[in-house]
């Protein structure tokens, strides 16, 4: 799920898939891990849906916050701030560091 929507080629992204997918893993565990939800924001970015993304990012947070998860919550925060620019994360040149980068140039 996560190469799907994040990968760098295009020809091997598929953000609607990926969040479909997402969707019904998170589904099958109650919405409880925060991993899954992450990924699923990940998708949901892809796809176009950076509402949705934001929210769902949120909500992986609270739940990595809980199980004291730093580093996924230090990461996904900045997966949130470039869905919040409507920018989805990409691996390879993409990465989110050059992302958020872009975001705080206003790119």
């Amino acid at each position: 799920m996560w190469s799907r929507a994040t990968n760098e080629d295009p020809k091997l992204r598929y953000g609607a898939e990926a969040a479909l997918l997402a969707e019904h893993a998170s589904q099958l565990t109650g919405r409880k891990d925060s991993g899954l939800l992450d990924t699923l924001a990940l998708a949901y970015a892809e796809a176009g849906k950076f509402p949705e993304a934001v929210t769902t990012a949120e909500e992986a947070v609270a739940l990595a916050k809980a199980a004291k998860q730093q580093a996924l919550v230090a990461a996904i925060h900045g997966r949130v701030e470039l869905y919040r620019a409507g920018k989805p994360c990409r691996e390879g040149e993409k990465t989110v560091e050059r992302g958020l980068k872009d975001v705080e140039r206003g790119q």
